[in-house]
């Protein structure tokens, strides 16, 4: 790796790191033991009615051990923490086209390294011990990633070089935030009004939300690793 091209590596290190968690995650699933918020007797993961924050508890909703799944959902979101504050360092480095992208790059920037730190905070807080600090810490993280995405997207439109169609799925992202802000965290942020039904729009909304952000945040980094590619392309 030739560290003069630090930044597209990082990029395509952002990437691989997005991927990853999301097969790591997947596979966690695999080995949850069991539970819900409200029901305690299911056997293993429930796709529709545990939280990815349950893959992040020691503890099972079951009382079980929650080790093993536990270990992949850590360390894969500690990995993805840290290569996203690589990526959101390199990224303004690719609007220099005039000053208004450059301001609006940074600003992303910012927040792109507090949503790096705070999925590392995630990781690092468990829901079953630490239940306030990890609920605080998904949501700043998810916050972190809104306004990234707004700061982005007005760097692309402004910016001609930056296809504006990269811009699409970070809108998209926002929108359905604002949707999951308004009709799910009521319910994520007070457990006592759990039922059936309302763990099932929880659940179902979180994942939305996180598999819309894997998948905004990938092409993101896909595009700017192509366009530090361009760049060097052009420098030689």
């Amino acid at each position: 790796m030739n560290l003069k091209n630090w930044k597209k590596w990082a990029c395509i290190i952002a990437l691989i790191g997005a991927i990853q968690h999301f097969i790591v995650i997947t596979i966690a699933m695999f080995f949850y033991p069991g539970g819900t918020s409200t029901d305690p007797n299911t056997i293993g993961y429930s796709y529709w009615r545990n939280y990815i924050s349950d893959l992040l508890a020691t503890t099972a909703h079951s009382g079980e051990s929650n080790l093993v799944s536990f270990v992949f959902a850590v360390s894969s979101t500690i990995f993805l923490g840290i290569v996203i504050v690589l990526c959101a360092i390199a990224i303004p480095f690719l609007f220099i086209e005039g000053k208004a992208q450059k301001i609006s790059a940074l600003i992303g920037s910012f927040f792109g390294i507090l949503a790096g730190i705070f999925a590392i905070a995630v990781a690092l807080a468990p829901g079953d011990i630490y239940p306030t600090e990890h609920f605080n810490s998904s949501l700043l993280l998810y916050v972190s990633f809104f306004f990234l995405s707004i700061f982005l997207t007005i760097g692309i439109l402004i910016q001609k070089s930056y296809s504006n169609k990269y811009a699409i799925p970070l809108v998209i992202f926002d929108v359905i935030f604002v949707v999951y802000l308004i009709l799910v965290i009521p319910i994520s942020s007070t457990p006592g009004i759990y039922t059936p039904q309302t763990l099932l729009i929880a659940c179902t909304g979180q994942k939305i939300l996180a598999y819309a952000q894997m998948i905004s945040f990938g092409l993101l980094f896909y595009s700017a690793w192509e366009k530090f590619k361009s760049l060097e392309v052009i420098t030689k």
